[in-house]
């Protein structure tokens, strides 16, 4: 998952998010959390989904006018 924030899919009900989001600002981390599972409930970035987010996270905009803005720090860290 090189480019994406996170994914799901929607016959196994799975979620799989970034580790790289652990090093951006704790507002992108909750911003994939309600975003990925939104997409359990409508597959589209529409205007149900937009409604859906507007709900659960106003200020979404916001948000991911940052996360995209936003290139992580290189991590010490080897896997």
């Amino acid at each position: 998952m090189k480019a994406r924030r996170g994914s799901r899919t929607s016959a196994t009900r799975r979620i799989r998010l970034n580790t790289k989001l652990s090093m951006m600002p704790p507002e992108c981390l909750e911003h994939a959390i309600v975003h990925e599972p939104l997409h359990l409930l409508e597959d589209l970035h529409n205007a149900r989904f937009k409604a859906l987010l507007n709900l659960f996270a106003p200020g979404w905009g916001i948000t991911r006018k940052a996360l995209k803005g936003h290139k992580p720090a290189r991590s010490n860290l080897t896997y």
